[in-house]
């Protein structure tokens, strides 16, 4: 049977509930009609990210292609055309650049909880996409017009959140990417009229490939997206960081005091919480492996969850358990919640110290400067949902600053907008 009929309906746990059966972290299997090798662990996420032994070029279904990442970007490149491209996502990430994106994102979650009625509820996922939407379009040199913002963030998420992505969902997403591709084409078009500027988009539009030319047009918005949509995506993990705070509120005064524990604590939810299930690469040349015959072009399947689950690498793995990395020793191979091995040579995201970042100041605004209740609701997990979230998505009600969390008046935009009400329930 194709594993994908079993992916489909349980995608995070499908795999390894089968190793389990098997007695074995790899098993041979067929993926979209065609062979393919599904496995897990350390072991097998250390041979994954191997790139004399696998290529990420054909590795991602067509439409995973026409909705999540864009054809031509950096996700299917290999050896010195992908190290290339990689050091332009890389260059994003410096000290200075993560805490200019950091500080924009505090204070559009500060504006908007300043705007916010406390007698409202809010669904917390969509004010999260909002909030980080416009953090991350500001910081990488893209202006949203309130006329057309929520179209523009409502396509961003659509690329990303795979909620009903069978059928009609599919092509909302697809039509999602076409309209954003099209919008930042009209951007890169922008900035190539203008002398660089010190924006991310900015250095995409310039950026010139191995034989020194421009990307194209085309390619260039892909990659604008793939530098936008996944900052966007963080919302998913700081939904997670508040899903967890809701069951430990105990943590609340010890985050704010241990920076050792909050860095624990942040580790913990990208571990235990389910976001990315699998990660794919093609067999370069066929090869053997634990006496299983990786055939050339084959489709290798690694298991994320599964891997961030493994009971041969955590102990309790199903438990949360916040200080579960104080005294970690960091393996590129064991927790890889956005891919493993080195991210300036390998597939891992570049984006992972954005995504650190945004979560460690997401906490400390939950636990110190926003005050809110979480009215009764299913908050249990939606395992068949890509990303898998809180059924509820998370409601807040009574949504407030604390004296700390005051905007000082200059911080403030020069308009007082409506968006804080747009994301009510």
């Amino acid at each position: 049977m194709d594993i994908i009929l079993g992916m489909m309906r349980d995608p995070y746990r499908h795999i390894s509930k089968k190793c389990k059966r098997l007695g074995s972290d790899l098993f041979e299997t067929h993926f979209m009609m065609q062979k393919a090798i599904c496995m897990k662990g350390a072991n097998a996420t250390a041979l994954f990210y191997q790139n004399s032994r696998f290529c990420r070029r054909n590795a991602m279904p067509e439409p995973v292609l026409a909705t999540l990442f864009g054809k031509g970007g950096v996700q299917g490149m290999d050896d010195k055309p992908h190290q290339h491209r990689k050091q332009l996502f890389m260059s994003f990430m410096d000290e200075h650049s993560l805490a200019q994106l950091t500080r924009l994102f505090e204070k559009q979650w500060l504006q908007w909880a300043e705007q916010a009625d406390d007698q409202q509820e809010y669904v917390l996922y969509g004010v999260l996409q909002e909030v980080i939407a416009r953090a991350a379009c500001q910081w990488a040199g893209v202006t949203l017009h309130e006329a057309s913002a929520q179209r523009h963030i409502r396509d961003l998420v659509l690329m990303y959140d795979q909620d009903g992505a069978r059928g009609l969902g599919h092509f909302r997403a697809r039509r999602a990417r076409t309209r954003a591709e099209k919008w930042m084409a009209g951007v890169i078009e922008d900035y190539r009229q203008q002398p660089p500027q010190p924006f991310p988009l900015s250095a995409i539009a310039h950026h010139r490939d191995q034989d020194h030319q421009l990307l194209s047009l085309d390619v260039a918005a892909v990659e604008a997206l793939n530098l936008l949509r996944p900052i966007v995506a963080v919302s998913v993990y700081i939904l997670d960081c508040a899903h967890a705070l809701h069951g430990q509120a105990q943590l609340k005064p010890q985050l704010l005091e241990d920076d050792q524990l909050l860095d624990s604590f942040i580790q913990e939810v990208r571990r235990f919480y389910p976001f990315f299930p699998v990660l794919l690469a093609r067999v370069r040349d066929t090869f053997v492996w634990k006496e299983i015959t990786f055939e050339k072009d084959m489709r290798v399947i690694l298991d994320v969850y599964g891997t961030n689950h493994d009971k041969a690498l955590w102990q309790n793995p199903d438990q949360f358990r916040a200080d579960r990395f104080v005294n970690w020793t960091p393996n590129p191979y064991t927790c890889i919640p956005q891919g493993g091995g080195n991210p300036h040579l390998g597939h891992r995201c570049p984006g992972e110290a954005i995504t650190l970042n945004l979560m460690k100041a997401a906490v400390r605004l939950l636990c110190q400067r926003l005050e809110y209740q979480v009215p009764e609701q299913d908050l249990d997990l939606d395992w068949r949902r890509l990303p898998a979230l809180p059924k509820d998505k998370m409601r807040i009600t009574g949504v407030r600053l604390n004296s700390q969390g005051r905007v000082h008046p200059l911080d403030r935009p020069p308009q007082r907008d409506d968006w804080a009400r747009r994301a009510r329930a």
